[in-house]
């Protein structure tokens, strides 16, 4: 990613920040226009299987840009609550920066998509209260007793 963003002279748009403590992420997220995580799998066949910053972002209206890879698919809509591109491709993912920076109209809407979708599929109360009902009729404690 670094190379890329040099050859397209981008050093001063693209900040690529790495790991950071928890408290400046949400200063992060609310500087950024766009979040790009590109997502791969290691040669030993390693990968993070939820990525959390994706879901952090879309939380925040911000477009995200990843790759095909793992849980990926099930948190980003392709071209509706973020854009997939296919890993280790650096033009794809050149491609997908540039048409979100080429159009602001585009990173509102798949914001706002993001968002939606986060509340809609990462919600802990609802998400808690389908569990309860599902295994329990409510009935049952966390420990599992009635």
């Amino acid at each position: 990613m670094q190379k890329l963003r040099r050859s397209l002279e981008l050093e001063e748009e693209i900040i690529l920040l790495g790991t950071m403590p928890l408290p400046n992420v949400l200063d992060r997220y609310t500087e950024s226009d766009i979040v790009v995580l590109p997502v791969i799998i290691g040669c030993d066949g390693d990968r993070d299987i939820t990525p959390n910053v994706v879901i952090e972002a879309m939380a925040m209206q911000r477009p995200v840009i990843s790759t095909h890879v793992a849980a990926i698919l099930e948190i980003i809509e392709d071209e509706v609550s973020g854009m997939l591109v296919p890993s280790r491709d650096k033009n794809a993912s050149a491609d997908a920066i540039v048409r979100l920076i080429d159009d602001p109209g585009l990173r509102e809407e798949i914001g706002h998509n993001a968002r939606e979708r986060v509340e809609e599929r990462f919600n802990a109360r609802k998400n808690i209260g389908h569990f309860v009902t599902l295994y329990g009729n409510g009935e049952q404690n966390l420990d599992g007793e009635k």
